[in-house]
């Protein structure tokens, strides 16, 4: 009776319920945080040296600070020389580690990461942990071309997807002959070497750089690397094509949902081929976090974003589940997995596991 006195009382109005439901979910975000400590974990890390890609913000800056409280030999992989400076400079003064070091790379240049490789392996022959952690996430719009004709004198046939800037300049057309809507739709840019940007930042990239690396793993005698994914991964389809931004035509923010299904792909073929060789691969997902990832998004999507915040992790809190992957002692000798925010063992999407396709996307890759 008195539980359903309380229950019935008025400060369980609509609103209290509201926000009892919010704070509820806003503990979820955080609770997994504190079950895994970093500062109890029992694994040393006295000499040893890891890389981390995207070190310059977000959870590949996090990630790089808690190892360098570590001790270990912290190499800070980031696109922007300025801004990896500036990071270096944040992350020494918060650890007061010496052991800091910036290696600049753009991981969606090929080039750049075979330099980037060559200068970490005369520095540190011997590597004990690579985090794949930058990726992007753009979008643009486009422009979907409905008509044959239009009165100004472009011509074309549907379907097309065009980028708005190829649309003939003074053209205000608005009958039917020429109709058009503005679909959120994928970035048209291309690395040097001819590639999608965001599968070569996401997959592409990841995977040269692990394989230059592979013999500098080796040599470690035990050493881990490390995934970063997305419960976006579930989202996405396999389609080699789109590596060199061909392919199946894509969807709202689907490169970097198909990327990070590549990724995962990925994860496992690599564990298969290194089996036997004291180094381990697993991919991981950090769960929805606050970060610069839609720095490339409109104004709009970016507000929508950070209204939505109060819900998410920052990135201290994105960083657990890495580190639990990176450090974690019962996790040693575990290969090919894929682990969701919780840092529970989780079963990778169905394309991601089939052989025969993770195959021929290595081979298309390689």
């Amino acid at each position: 009776m008195s539980l359903w006195f309380l229950l019935s009382t008025p400060v369980w109005g609509p609103g209290s319920v509201l926000l009892t439901v919010v704070l509820l979910l806003r503990l979820s975000v955080c609770i997994w945080c504190y079950l895994w400590d970093l500062q109890h974990c029992s694994t040393d890390l006295t000499g040893k040296t890891a890389v981390v890609t995207g070190a310059n913000s977000g959870i590949g800056k996090s990630v790089s600070q808690e190892l360098a409280h570590c001790g270990v030999h912290m190499i800070l992989a980031c696109c922007s020389h300025e801004r990896g400076q500036q990071a270096l400079a944040q992350i020494r003064a918060a650890s007061q580690s010496n052991q800091l070091l910036l290696g600049e790379v753009d991981v969606s240049s090929m080039a750049s990461i075979r330099s980037f490789a060559q200068w970490l392996l005369h520095e540190h022959p011997e590597i004990h942990l690579l985090v794949n952690n930058a990726a992007v996430c753009a979008s643009h719009f486009t422009a979907l071309i409905l008509a044959h004709t239009c009165s100004c004198g472009f011509s074309t046939e549907p379907p097309y997807i065009l980028p708005r800037h190829h649309l003939p300049q003074g053209c205000h057309s608005t009958t039917h002959h020429l109709r058009f809507h503005l679909l959120p739709g994928l970035p048209t840019t291309r690395t040097p070497e001819g590639l999608d940007v965001t599968f070569a930042t996401s997959y592409t990239g990841p995977f040269l750089l692990t394989n230059l690396l592979q013999g500098a793993l080796q040599r470690a005698g035990a050493a881990r690397v490390v995934n970063v994914s997305s419960f976006r991964q579930e989202k996405g389809y396999i389609d080699e094509e789109h590596l060199t931004g061909a392919g199946r035509p894509l969807t709202f923010n689907q490169n970097y949902d198909c990327s990070k299904l590549l990724l995962a792909s990925f994860t496992g073929k690599l564990a298969q081929r290194l089996q036997g060789t004291g180094v381990t691969v697993n991919s991981g997902d950090p769960g929805v976090v606050y970060t610069e990832i839609m720095k490339n998004f409109s104004w709009l999507y970016r507000f929508i974003f950070w209204l939505l915040s109060f819900f998410f992790k920052n990135s201290k809190q994105g960083a657990v589940p890495v580190l639990y992957l990176s450090l974690a002692k019962e996790l040693d000798g575990i290969s090919g997995k894929h682990f969701s925010s919780s840092g529970v063992i989780a079963l990778a999407p169905k394309a991601a596991r089939d052989l025969h396709v993770a195959q021929s996307l290595w081979d298309t890759s390689a």
